[in-house]
């Protein structure tokens, strides 16, 4: 496992980590037992930044009920002594949640006992296209609940998170966050925040941590899905198709698979301090960290697949 200095922090964190989203399954269904095995084959191997959420493993109480991603993560580490970076958020749950300072501090109190944790390595803000830039920088406000947090010692760094370029790029400009997490903008499929987001991370030397390098499944077993997804909300889905058509032309020569070269694609850039694929399997996990050990993609293949989108 290769390692990458995380931003202006002291961390310095494995290339590729776990995201949390899927640990108990797709539907939330997976055994308990099974979420552990993942999280801690991951630590196994050297994916030890582990990112989670309230929201994940949460379905309003059907099938497994709540919180089941960061209860299964404490599970895991439980026992484990190795090195170990975790990152969560506040925010998207309950779905009343307020952004505001009392609620941070309750959220992460609750996130803590659930994780069997004393303190978290970054805190995030989940979703900040949800409260805004105001509700998260006014007096009272999501960012004063982390500072709270900082200055207690309980949170070491604080982040933000979301998949809206405008907002995220707005508040890292601040100069007051430690990393932005940004998904579906900077992937294989697409490089809208490479152009737009990063050039702004690297200016405050913010950590870039990329969510989801499959695109939601568009570049893994869920392309079809998705594509039908797309159709119903009335999306170009024939540029979909040719731009996926094109990266499946320029890779065919790999043996990697599709997922993999995913991976090695955003490796292929040292702006990336952590990549975070999600894994319902061990054998996701085996398959990620494979990927990592084949190193970047050549700099020829990864000037051909930005040139599509260029």
């Amino acid at each position: 496992m290769q390692y990458r200095k995380f931003g202006r922090t002291d961390m310095v964190v494995p290339e590729i980590g776990i995201g949390g989203g899927y640990i108990t399954g797709k539907n939330n269904d997976s055994p308990d037992e099974l979420a552990v095995s993942i999280v801690r084959r991951a630590m196994e191997l050297g994916c030890t930044y582990i990112d989670t959420a309230p929201l994940y493993g949460t379905n309003h109480g059907k099938l497994y009920g709540y919180h089941r991603s960061e209860i299964c993560i404490g599970m895991a580490l439980k026992d484990w002594h190795g090195p170990c970076t975790i990152a969560t958020k506040v925010g998207c749950f309950p779905q009343d949640f307020d952004y505001k300072r009392d609620s941070v501090l309750r959220s992460c109190e609750q996130s803590l006992k659930r994780l069997q944790r004393n303190t978290i390595d970054l805190l995030q803000i989940h979703q900040c296209e949800i409260p805004g830039f105001e509700r998260i920088m006014e007096t009272g406000g999501t960012l004063d609940g982390l500072r709270e947090l900082q200055k207690q010692g309980i949170v070491r760094y604080i982040g933000v998170t979301g998949y809206d370029l405008e907002i995220l790029v707005r508040l890292v400009d601040t100069g007051i966050f430690d990393a932005v997490l940004n998904y579906n903008r900077y992937d294989l499929y697409t490089q809208e925040a490479k152009w737009r987001l990063l050039p702004v991370a690297a200016r405050h030397n913010v950590a870039y941590v990329a969510g989801s390098p499959l695109h939601s499944g568009m570049l893994g077993a869920r392309r079809e899905s998705r594509l039908e997804s797309m159709a119903k909300r009335g999306e170009n889905v024939q540029a979909a198709t040719e731009r996926l058509a094109r990266i499946d032309q320029l890779i065919a020569p790999y043996p990697d698979t599709l997922s993999q070269m995913a991976l090695r694609y955003l490796l292929s850039d040292p702006q990336v301090a952590v990549v975070i694929p999600s894994a319902s399997k061990v054998e996701q996990v085996e398959e990620n960290v494979q990927a990592g050990a084949r190193g970047p993609l050549p700099s020829d293949l990864v000037e051909a697949l930005e040139a599509r989108e260029a």
